[in-house]
């Protein structure tokens, strides 16, 4: 069984970059978006596992799993999804030419990005995450399937499909 101490491996700014840069490629947003809202994925949370499986090529397991979720829940629900649901309100009433409501949406958009980083941060303080040791590919597919797994009766063929563009996008990095 490996560890890894998080805290102290990983820098927030590099990994933020990671995520943002990851994001931002072919597919990776569609999937992260899809999963959010169909399974209540936490998009930080995924980021994260992709991460310690590309970077480390650590399969995280179970107890460490249900460890990262319960960090993040609190946050996610009390803060993160309010934000979130206020910008797409907001943005729902700039398509419809609501005044003023363009500059708001993109406002709730930054302060929603900032909460998502300060889960990440949250993350980063978690100690004592353990699994397995795989190849970095490997590593990072088990993690997104035990994830998504967790959320629901297990990844679909289409799910996998989108786990393994995810994976191929953060090992070409």
């Amino acid at each position: 069984m490996a560890a890894v101490s998080t805290s102290s491996r990983h820098r927030l700014d590099t990994i933020w970059a990671y995520f943002l840069d990851l994001y931002a490629r072919p597919g990776v947003k569609e999937a992260c978006l899809d999963w959010q809202d169909r399974m209540g994925a936490d998009v930080i949370l995924l980021l994260w596992l992709l991460w310690l499986g590309v970077e480390d090529g650590l399969a995280v397991d179970d107890a460490s799993l249900r460890r990262l979720d319960e960090r993040m829940k609190g946050w996610r629900m009390s803060v993160v999804l309010p934000i979130r649901e206020a910008r797409r309100a907001i943005g729902t009433l700039a398509k419809a030419g609501e005044r003023d409501a363009s500059g708001l949406y993109q406002r709730l958009k930054r302060v929603e990005l900032a909460a998502e980083r300060m889960a990440l941060r949250r993350l980063l303080l978690q100690d004592g995450v353990t699994g397995q040791q795989l190849p970095k590919h490997l590593a990072a597919t088990a993690n997104l399937e035990r994830y998504l797994g967790a959320l629901a009766d297990g990844p679909t063929i289409e799910d996998r499909t989108a786990i393994a563009g995810l994976v191929s996008a953060a090992v070409a990095r």
